[in-house]
């Protein structure tokens, strides 16, 4: 539902203006959705598990018009950064789970000792 800017007055969501100090200054807020029937991030995570490529997405034809020029594709802009999480949970899934953990030998007891 569209909830206008009933949400983002209280909010003091406003865009593209700077402080203004001209009488006639009238400030513009926002109008919000509100995604009572739908999760949000639910929804977008399903585009970008089904549109996502290699150097971006490709925009469902359904979505393009949201998004200000209509693209049909969305190219990545940043390169992933060296020390990603999502690099280290690809490791971790080659070697199913990462190291295994130290555990004593048969029959000896752990030392639990601090040092």
């Amino acid at each position: 539902s569209n909830c206008l800017d009933y949400q983002t007055r209280e909010l003091e969501i406003r865009y593209g203006q700077k402080k203004q100090t001209d009488s006639s200054y009238q400030k513009s807020y926002v109008h919000a959705l509100n995604s009572t029937l739908c999760a949000t991030e639910r929804a977008l995570c399903c585009v970008l598990e089904n549109y996502q490529t290699e150097d971006g997405i490709n925009v469902p034809k359904v979505l393009q018009k949201y998004i200000p020029g209509q693209p049909e594709f969305l190219p990545f802009t940043k390169e992933l950064p060296k020390d990603s999480t999502s690099l280290k949970a690809k490791g971790e899934a080659k070697t199913k789970g990462g190291a295994a953990p130290k555990l004593p030998a048969t029959g000896e007891l752990a030392d639990r000792t601090k040092k």
